[in-house]
């Protein structure tokens, strides 16, 4: 059923009204597929428009108010809407240059707390956009995406959104496509970046789509995936352009899947060929690979304080909710926990005394290498024996150990038992707290019938750190970034369950205790 919307608009200009009449004529062509048409009454007199308001209201009132005349007949106008007490979407658009102070929107904005947005002095484009936005939300009878509405993190990452403005999103989409049907929308694992990722599937074509409200950080990242991303190996690059799409509240990047392809996470778990997994190790990190890069792609050196360069105070006061909340499951448990001495470490920079306690120069300015950024197993593809990076927005110089603890913590606290019953049960907790241990101490874990190619992945890792990082690694900083990257990980509520994040703080704890008496040990000798 076709549901039409009786859009009047009150413009003393008939040059303008030819104008935006074109507007609605054109988006009645890309509205009429989903079952939504314009119906536009232009005005250039309030009378008969007072009439037609309390005879056969509109759905969207567009108001000229650029001088003190319109503003008069705007004002009387609202009051009239006021008065009847109806329920109409108003926007005050001009085409005109407004001068300083001629208008005091703010307060037209306090006394019709009703009114949509003001547009002042914008091109039709904005115009078109805000009257899309409005019939998307409010009018739309087809549904411009399916997903699964039993999926509690999905359903969450939508609302948080706003699903109007993801709604809005799937629009442009679908028009830059060219695409008439329903599509799918899908969680997707985000990592820690902030953005909220999302796989749109329809046809035979699959994409990511990733959305942040924080648009000028998002932009920061598509700048660096531009930039850098063409200084990592050529053949660890996709040749598939992202899309940017944009409206007033959300950024969305959108990027075509990689053929034939899936990610290091999905194939470890379902991989537990040993000899397959230390194949395409070697080819990412060995074989012209990041190990080269890393030594090839380097600026200015700094001492490890680095590793908690973006993550102080601000960063802590998450974790600090996180260690509130489990509270239960830490105090249930008898491993080593001490909070305080995490936050003193991290937010009260006891970490910096460490210099002060190193007189043998154990402490050295290490060259930042160009890392990845967000370096966990769903951003590393596999092709055949072919490593691909993706998600590359968060490229940066970093300390030469935070991509890698990232990876490993991810495959820890993420991978291990991910998809089986074993992954939600408290009563596995002890045992996976053994496991994080033995990694902190780089001990080979044993293989356990589950998650062997995990298992194997962790292993290689741990075992050829230091190779890969043959002039920067030492264990006590490989330690402080592990801890890092499980404090990250504690608090994400969306995406892991309570138990594995009581067990990121605990194996945190160990790691930071263990960074601190290797280091120790070394100023002694």
């Amino acid at each position: 059923m076709n549901r039409i919307i009786r859009v009047f608009h009150y413009e003393d200009n008939p040059s303008t009204q030819l104008d935006v009449d074109s507007y609605f004529i054109s988006m009645n062509a890309e509205l009429q597929r989903y079952g939504i048409s314009f119906h536009y009454v232009p005005f250039g007199d309030t009378l008969p428009m007072e009439k037609d308001l309390r005879t056969s209201p509109p759905d969207i009132l567009i108001l000229d108010m650029y001088d003190s005349n319109n503003r008069q007949v705007g004002e009387h106008v609202l009051e009239k809407i006021k008065s009847l007490g109806l329920n109409i979407e108003v926007l005050v658009y001009t085409t005109g240059s407004l001068s300083s102070g001629l208008i005091d929107y703010d307060e037209l904005h306090d006394r019709y707390a009703y009114i949509g947005p003001i547009l002042k002095s914008v091109r039709a484009s904005e115009l078109k956009r805000q009257v899309r936005r409005i019939a998307l939300s409010k009018f739309l009878t087809t549904e411009l995406f399916s997903y699964d509405v039993d999926d509690i993190g999905l359903e969450a990452n939508i609302q948080s959104l706003g699903k109007s403005s993801v709604r809005d999103l799937v629009f442009q989409i679908k028009q830059k496509l060219d695409y008439q049907d329903e599509l799918s929308l899908e969680s997707f694992q985000s990592g820690l970046s902030g953005a909220v990722n999302f796989r749109l599937k329809f046809r035979d074509r699959s994409f990511i789509l990733k959305i942040s409200k924080d648009k000028p950080s998002l932009k920061t990242e598509i700048h660096n995936a531009s930039e850098l991303y063409l200084r990592f190996p050529a053949r660890f690059r996709t040749n598939i352009a992202p899309i940017y799409y944009e409206n007033e509240e959300i950024l969305g990047v959108l990027v075509e899947e990689v053929k034939s392809s899936e990610t290091l996470f999905k194939w470890l778990q379902k991989n537990p060929d040993n000899d397959k997994i230390d194949f395409f190790l070697n080819e990412l990190y060995f074989r012209n690979g990041l190990k080269d890069h890393f030594i090839a792609n380097n600026a200015a050196p700094e001492k490890f304080y680095f590793i908690f360069e973006k993550f102080s105070f601000s960063g802590f006061n998450l974790v600090q909710t996180a260690i509130s909340e489990l509270k239960p499951i830490l105090d249930a448990f008898p491993h080593d926990f001490d909070p305080v001495q995490l936050r003193n470490f991290i937010v009260g920079g006891s970490f910096r005394t460490l210099g002060k306690q190193d007189s043998s120069g154990v402490i050295t300015k290490k060259p930042l290498v160009l890392s990845h950024g967000d370096f966990h197993a769903r951003n590393i593809l596999v092709q055949g024996n072919r490593p691909t990076l993706i998600d590359t927005g968060g490229i940066k110089y970093d300390y030469w150990c935070n991509d890698i603890c990232r990876l490993i913590a991810y495959l820890f606290i993420v991978g291990l038992d991910h998809g089986c019953y074993e992954y939600h049960d408290i009563s596995y907790l002890t045992q996976q707290y053994l496991t994080g241990k033995r990694i902190v101490d780089r001990m080979m874990i044993e293989l356990d019938g589950r998650n062997d190619g995990t298992i194997q992945g962790i292993n290689w890792l741990i075992v050829n750190v230091d190779t890969i990082y043959p002039n920067y690694f030492s264990l006590w900083e490989f330690n402080l970034g592990f801890m890092k990257e499980l404090l990250q990980l504690s608090y994400k509520t969306n995406s892991i369950p309570a138990h594995k994040r009581a067990l990121a703080l605990f194996v945190a704890y160990y790691s930071l205790q263990r960074s601190e008496q290797d280091f120790s040990q070394l100023i002694r000798s």
